[in-house]
Protein backbone atom coordinates (compact mmCIF):
# COMPACT_ATOMS: atom_id res chain seq x y z
CA UNK A 1 0.00 0.00 0.00
CA UNK A 2 1.36 3.43 -0.89
CA UNK A 3 2.40 5.57 2.12
CA UNK A 4 -0.16 8.33 1.41
CA UNK A 5 -2.94 5.75 1.07
CA UNK A 6 -1.87 4.05 4.27
CA UNK A 7 -1.78 7.42 6.04
CA UNK A 8 -5.24 8.30 4.72
CA UNK A 9 -6.61 5.00 5.96
CA UNK A 10 -5.17 5.66 9.42
CA UNK A 11 -6.68 9.16 9.46
CA UNK A 12 -10.08 7.81 8.40
CA UNK A 13 -9.90 5.17 11.12
CA UNK A 14 -9.01 7.78 13.75
CA UNK A 15 -11.82 10.11 12.62
CA UNK A 16 -14.28 7.23 12.61
CA UNK A 17 -13.28 6.51 16.20
CA UNK A 18 -13.58 10.14 17.30
CA UNK A 19 -16.73 11.04 15.34
CA UNK A 20 -20.05 10.49 17.14
CA UNK A 21 -22.13 7.54 16.06
CA UNK A 22 -25.57 8.00 14.56
CA UNK A 23 -27.90 9.84 16.92
CA UNK A 24 -30.89 7.96 18.32
CA UNK A 25 -34.27 9.71 18.17
CA UNK A 26 -37.64 8.60 19.51
CA UNK A 27 -41.12 9.93 18.83
CA UNK A 28 -43.79 8.82 21.30
CA UNK A 29 -47.59 9.09 21.27
CA UNK A 30 -49.57 8.25 24.40
CA UNK A 31 -52.80 8.46 26.36
CA UNK A 32 -53.85 7.77 29.91
CA UNK A 33 -55.40 9.20 33.05
CA UNK A 34 -54.42 11.84 35.61
CA UNK A 35 -55.38 11.73 39.29
CA UNK A 36 -55.27 15.05 41.16
CA UNK A 37 -54.45 15.19 44.85
CA UNK A 38 -57.06 16.96 47.05
CA UNK A 39 -55.71 20.35 48.05
CA UNK A 40 -56.54 23.66 49.68
CA UNK A 41 -57.26 26.79 47.66
CA UNK A 42 -56.61 30.36 48.72
CA UNK A 43 -59.28 32.93 47.86
CA UNK A 44 -59.40 36.74 48.09
CA UNK A 45 -62.09 39.35 47.45
CA UNK A 46 -59.95 42.51 47.52
CA UNK A 47 -62.86 44.88 46.79
CA UNK A 48 -64.43 44.11 50.19
CA UNK A 49 -61.33 43.05 52.18
CA UNK A 50 -62.21 39.34 52.41
CA UNK A 51 -59.64 36.53 52.22
CA UNK A 52 -59.72 32.87 53.13
CA UNK A 53 -59.26 29.21 52.30
CA UNK A 54 -61.30 26.34 50.88
CA UNK A 55 -60.07 23.11 52.45
CA UNK A 56 -59.40 19.71 50.83
CA UNK A 57 -61.02 20.33 47.46
CA UNK A 58 -61.56 17.14 45.42
CA UNK A 59 -61.16 16.71 41.66
CA UNK A 60 -62.36 14.34 38.96
CA UNK A 61 -60.03 12.02 37.05
CA UNK A 62 -58.65 13.68 33.89
CA UNK A 63 -57.99 12.04 30.53
CA UNK A 64 -54.47 12.72 29.21
CA UNK A 65 -53.07 12.66 25.67
CA UNK A 66 -49.68 13.75 24.44
CA UNK A 67 -46.52 13.31 22.45
CA UNK A 68 -42.80 13.38 23.13
CA UNK A 69 -39.60 13.59 21.12
CA UNK A 70 -36.41 12.27 22.74
CA UNK A 71 -32.75 12.39 21.71
CA UNK A 72 -29.69 10.32 22.60
CA UNK A 73 -26.23 10.98 21.16
CA UNK A 74 -26.07 7.42 19.82
CA UNK A 75 -28.21 4.26 20.02
CA UNK A 76 -26.26 2.96 23.03
CA UNK A 77 -26.33 6.22 25.05
CA UNK A 78 -27.77 6.25 28.55
CA UNK A 79 -28.12 10.04 28.92
CA UNK A 80 -30.65 11.85 26.75
CA UNK A 81 -32.99 14.82 26.45
CA UNK A 82 -36.70 15.05 25.67
CA UNK A 83 -39.47 17.54 24.96
CA UNK A 84 -42.98 16.51 25.96
CA UNK A 85 -46.36 18.11 25.15
CA UNK A 86 -49.45 16.83 26.94
CA UNK A 87 -53.05 17.93 27.46
CA UNK A 88 -55.30 17.13 30.43
CA UNK A 89 -59.05 17.07 29.76
CA UNK A 90 -59.63 18.13 33.35
CA UNK A 91 -59.14 17.77 36.24
CA UNK A 92 -62.63 19.23 36.74
CA UNK A 93 -63.62 20.31 40.22
CA UNK A 94 -67.06 18.78 40.93
CA UNK A 95 -69.78 20.48 42.95
CA UNK A 96 -68.98 19.89 46.61
CA UNK A 97 -69.18 21.20 50.15
CA UNK A 98 -65.85 22.53 51.38
CA UNK A 99 -64.79 23.64 54.85
CA UNK A 100 -64.15 27.34 54.30
CA UNK A 101 -62.46 29.85 56.60
CA UNK A 102 -62.92 33.55 55.83
CA UNK A 103 -61.23 36.66 57.23
CA UNK A 104 -62.16 40.35 57.05
CA UNK A 105 -59.01 42.44 57.05
CA UNK A 106 -57.25 39.60 58.88
CA UNK A 107 -59.98 38.98 61.47
CA UNK A 108 -61.83 35.60 61.33
CA UNK A 109 -65.48 36.10 60.40
CA UNK A 110 -66.64 32.68 59.17
CA UNK A 111 -65.60 29.04 59.48
CA UNK A 112 -67.84 26.31 58.09
CA UNK A 113 -69.00 24.37 55.04
CA UNK A 114 -69.64 26.26 51.81
CA UNK A 115 -71.22 24.88 48.63
CA UNK A 116 -68.90 25.34 45.65
CA UNK A 117 -70.35 24.82 42.20
CA UNK A 118 -68.52 22.92 39.49
CA UNK A 119 -65.43 24.31 37.76
CA UNK A 120 -64.36 22.91 34.39
CA UNK A 121 -60.58 22.81 34.03
CA UNK A 122 -58.16 21.93 31.24
CA UNK A 123 -54.37 22.00 31.35
CA UNK A 124 -51.69 21.94 28.65
CA UNK A 125 -48.13 21.07 29.67
CA UNK A 126 -44.86 21.79 27.83
CA UNK A 127 -42.19 19.77 29.63
CA UNK A 128 -38.43 19.96 29.06
CA UNK A 129 -36.84 16.72 30.27
CA UNK A 130 -33.29 17.90 30.84
CA UNK A 131 -32.69 14.55 32.54
CA UNK A 132 -33.78 11.52 30.50
CA UNK A 133 -31.92 8.36 31.52
CA UNK A 134 -32.46 4.85 30.17
CA UNK A 135 -31.00 1.50 31.17
CA UNK A 136 -30.23 -0.79 28.21
CA UNK A 137 -31.40 -4.38 28.85
CA UNK A 138 -31.40 -7.26 26.33
CA UNK A 139 -28.76 -5.55 24.19
CA UNK A 140 -28.10 -7.01 20.72
CA UNK A 141 -26.80 -5.93 17.34
CA UNK A 142 -30.35 -4.92 16.34
CA UNK A 143 -31.00 -3.24 19.69
CA UNK A 144 -27.76 -1.52 20.84
CA UNK A 145 -29.77 0.53 23.33
CA UNK A 146 -31.49 -2.58 24.63
CA UNK A 147 -34.78 -4.10 23.65
CA UNK A 148 -36.05 -3.45 27.17
CA UNK A 149 -35.40 0.12 28.37
CA UNK A 150 -36.44 1.23 31.86
CA UNK A 151 -36.10 5.02 32.08
CA UNK A 152 -36.54 8.04 34.33
CA UNK A 153 -37.11 11.68 33.40
CA UNK A 154 -37.22 15.04 35.14
CA UNK A 155 -37.30 18.70 34.25
CA UNK A 156 -39.15 22.01 34.33
CA UNK A 157 -42.48 22.46 32.57
CA UNK A 158 -44.76 25.28 31.49
CA UNK A 159 -48.43 24.77 32.41
CA UNK A 160 -51.26 26.65 30.70
CA UNK A 161 -54.47 26.15 32.67
CA UNK A 162 -58.00 27.22 31.81
CA UNK A 163 -60.75 27.30 34.45
CA UNK A 164 -64.45 27.88 33.62
CA UNK A 165 -67.07 28.69 36.26
CA UNK A 166 -70.54 27.09 36.07
CA UNK A 167 -72.44 29.07 38.73
CA UNK A 168 -70.25 30.43 41.51
CA UNK A 169 -70.14 33.93 40.05
CA UNK A 170 -72.45 36.33 38.30
CA UNK A 171 -72.51 36.13 35.34
CA UNK A 172 -71.85 32.38 35.16
CA UNK A 173 -69.70 30.88 32.43
CA UNK A 174 -66.63 33.09 32.93
CA UNK A 175 -63.23 31.61 32.05
CA UNK A 176 -59.86 32.40 33.62
CA UNK A 177 -56.53 31.34 32.08
CA UNK A 178 -53.13 31.31 33.77
CA UNK A 179 -49.59 30.25 32.88
CA UNK A 180 -47.05 29.02 35.41
CA UNK A 181 -43.71 27.23 35.58
CA UNK A 182 -43.73 23.93 37.43
CA UNK A 183 -42.02 20.56 37.21
CA UNK A 184 -42.61 17.07 35.87
CA UNK A 185 -40.87 13.80 36.78
CA UNK A 186 -41.54 10.33 35.44
CA UNK A 187 -40.47 6.70 35.29
CA UNK A 188 -41.40 4.06 32.76
CA UNK A 189 -40.29 1.21 30.57
CA UNK A 190 -39.99 0.79 26.79
CA UNK A 191 -40.27 -2.55 25.02
CA UNK A 192 -39.14 -2.55 21.40
CA UNK A 193 -41.04 -4.94 19.15
CA UNK A 194 -38.68 -4.11 16.25
CA UNK A 195 -35.62 -1.83 16.06
CA UNK A 196 -37.93 1.05 15.04
CA UNK A 197 -41.23 0.46 16.88
CA UNK A 198 -42.36 -0.46 20.36
CA UNK A 199 -44.64 0.43 23.23
CA UNK A 200 -44.21 1.88 26.71
CA UNK A 201 -45.95 2.49 30.02
CA UNK A 202 -45.08 5.37 32.33
CA UNK A 203 -45.90 6.97 35.65
CA UNK A 204 -45.41 10.73 35.94
CA UNK A 205 -45.98 13.41 38.54
CA UNK A 206 -46.76 17.01 37.59
CA UNK A 207 -46.83 19.96 39.99
CA UNK A 208 -47.78 23.56 39.18
CA UNK A 209 -49.57 26.66 40.43
CA UNK A 210 -53.00 27.64 39.12
CA UNK A 211 -54.09 31.25 39.66
CA UNK A 212 -57.57 32.38 38.65
CA UNK A 213 -59.49 35.65 38.55
CA UNK A 214 -63.24 36.11 38.19
CA UNK A 215 -65.70 38.99 38.55
CA UNK A 216 -68.72 38.51 40.80
CA UNK A 217 -71.71 40.78 40.30
CA UNK A 218 -73.55 39.33 43.32
CA UNK A 219 -74.50 41.72 46.14
CA UNK A 220 -74.37 40.51 49.77
CA UNK A 221 -75.60 42.73 52.61
CA UNK A 222 -75.61 45.64 50.21
CA UNK A 223 -71.98 45.08 49.15
CA UNK A 224 -71.05 44.09 45.57
CA UNK A 225 -68.55 41.24 45.86
CA UNK A 226 -66.53 42.33 42.82
CA UNK A 227 -63.25 40.70 41.90
CA UNK A 228 -62.41 37.23 43.21
CA UNK A 229 -58.84 35.87 43.05
CA UNK A 230 -57.94 32.25 43.68
CA UNK A 231 -54.70 30.31 43.93
CA UNK A 232 -53.84 26.64 44.44
CA UNK A 233 -50.97 24.21 43.91
CA UNK A 234 -51.94 21.21 41.79
CA UNK A 235 -50.23 17.83 42.09
CA UNK A 236 -51.26 15.28 39.46
CA UNK A 237 -50.29 11.59 39.32
CA UNK A 238 -50.63 10.25 35.76
CA UNK A 239 -50.40 6.78 34.27
CA UNK A 240 -49.94 6.72 30.48
CA UNK A 241 -49.19 4.15 27.79
CA UNK A 242 -48.41 4.50 24.12
CA UNK A 243 -46.30 3.74 21.07
CA UNK A 244 -42.67 4.67 20.47
CA UNK A 245 -41.06 5.12 17.05
CA UNK A 246 -37.25 5.14 16.67
CA UNK A 247 -35.36 6.81 13.84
Amino acid sequence: MRPWLRGSAVCVAILATLAPARADWAFDLYGGAGFTHPHDAQVALPDIGISGFHRALAFDTAAVIGGRIAYWRNPASVFGLAFDVSHFFGPDQPEQWSDTELFLDGTPVSDGPELIRRFEISVTSLAFDVLFLRLPIAVSADHPGGRLQPYVSAGPAIFIASMTDTGNFLPAGQTSTSTSVGAQVGAGVNWLLTPSTGFFVEYRYSVFQLDDRFFNGKVVNGLPLGRTDGSATFGIDSVVAGLTFRF
